[in-house]
């Protein structure tokens, strides 16, 4: 693939990333406000996330043989579509069970996006080139994941909630526009057998038997369901319990994307150095120090909105470290079936998070000390399956040791 091709794949990439990642939290500064409106239980609102997560991750199984078979473009389009509607559902809604199955449609559309975009960058890059370009991918997340709250944030306080899914489907509108219009198809030899029963168990069966697949995978899921866990908790507890506005938190949220690029930068600058997996082991680190810090702090009684952000902060930057390094090990022995490998992947990445915000939301106290357990809960869990699926995987599937 040539030099242009490669640049529009990596524009079309962002576009996309941006788009269904920012879907995802845009509407969570609203989340108390919401809750209000509908005279719903805060449990209740806590799930547009989860079946937001739950779509997301669903429908790979189907998208990503789709998009072997017939190419990314056509499955692509229609994902973008689909979203499109999900997030119209939702700023119509009138109770909850619409807004619930608005937003597990959007799941569906953004989760179909995802996939492809993930895909796509596998259609065109690989190894170390693979792992720099999905670093720098991103940190363009890390900045949407956290301007898309503090957008948020102020559309709730100058406007209202149904406000965000207008901007979400003026943005998925767009995205489709350009898609539609200027994007090539990166998929050149779609696998006429892609869709055969017996080649769609033949390959779902590939990555779901690699040891190493399963231990990036579950490291990238468990950064993944951190972030989320947040994102759930984090509106009732520093919006209801502290006093902080919906603007205010919306731009707190900016240190989360902040401290993610940070780990990207860090990641990009090091990986020479460490290696894939040496560089997931210190985003687990981070992430346990995050985790034990929130717990001493609120154990102690010293819990504040400053001491909630920095454990957040120390979170994000190991997910940071994780995130595109976990991406390009389990895809390392994979690029012929890209399409059912990012199925999988993402599959077993958002079910976790899906599974985790489900729990979170269950919480009876919703509390810091809740946060800090899980934090902590979900490095050692990483560092078991680390140690486990990839340390002790065969050394040439296990890069960096």
């Amino acid at each position: 693939m040539d030099t242009t091709h490669r640049k529009s794949v990596f524009r079309a990439t962002l576009l996309t990333a941006i788009v269904s990642i920012g879907m995802m939290d845009l509407h969570v500064p609203s989340m108390p406000a919401m809750a209000k409106y509908f005279d719903a239980p805060d449990t209740q609102i806590q799930y547009t996330i989860t079946l937001f997560l739950l779509g997301f991750s669903l429908f790979h199984l189907v998208l990503g043989p789709l998009s072997d078979r017939y190419g990314r473009r056509p499955i692509l389009i229609i994902s973008l579509m689909t979203g499109l509607v999900g997030s119209v559902m939702c700023m119509l809604a009138y109770s909850i069970p619409f807004l619930l199955w608005g937003r597990f449609i959007a799941g569906i559309g953004c989760g179909g996006a995802s996939l492809l975009a993930r895909a796509m960058m596998k259609d065109a890059f690989s190894g170390n080139d693979l792992s720099k370009y999905s670093s720098f991918i991103g940190i363009v997340i890390s900045i949407t994941i956290g301007l898309a709250p503090a957008v948020g944030g102020f559309a709730q306080q100058y406007g209202h909630w149904r406000l965000n899914f207008g901007i979400a489907s003026i943005l998925l509108l767009s995205v489709f526009i350009y898609i539609f219009f200027r994007f090539p198809e990166t998929h050149q030899r779609p696998n006429a057998y892609a869709l055969h029963f017996r080649t769609l168990l033949s390959n779902f069966q590939k990555p779901l038997k690699s040891r190493h697949f399963w231990g990036y995978t579950m490291c990238s899921g468990i950064a993944f369901s951190g972030i989320m866990t947040y994102a759930t908790a984090a509106p009732f507890i520093l919006q209801v319990q502290l006093g902080v506005s919906a603007a205010v938190f919306g731009l707190l949220s900016i240190f989360i994307a902040i401290a993610q690029s940070g780990g990207f930068s860090l990641n990009i600058r090091y990986l020479p150095i460490l290696g894939l997996n040496r560089a997931i082991l210190v985003g687990l680190g981070f992430m346990l120090l995050a985790g034990l810090f929130l717990i001493i702090i609120a154990s102690t009684g010293f819990i504040s909105v400053p001491s909630i952000i920095l454990a957040i902060v120390f979170y994000a930057t190991g997910a940071g470290f994780i995130f595109s390094n976990a991406y390009a090990g389990a895809f390392d022995n994979f690029g012929h079936i890209a399409g059912v490998c990012a199925a999988v992947y993402g599959l077993l990445q958002m079910g976790l998070g899906s599974l985790t915000t489900f729990i979170v939301a269950k919480l009876k106290e919703g509390s810091s000390l809740d946060i800090g357990f899980v934090f902590t809960g979900l490095a050692i869990l990483g560092a078991i399956l680390y140690h486990f699926l990839i340390h002790r995987a065969p050394k040439k599937i296990a890069p960096g040791w």
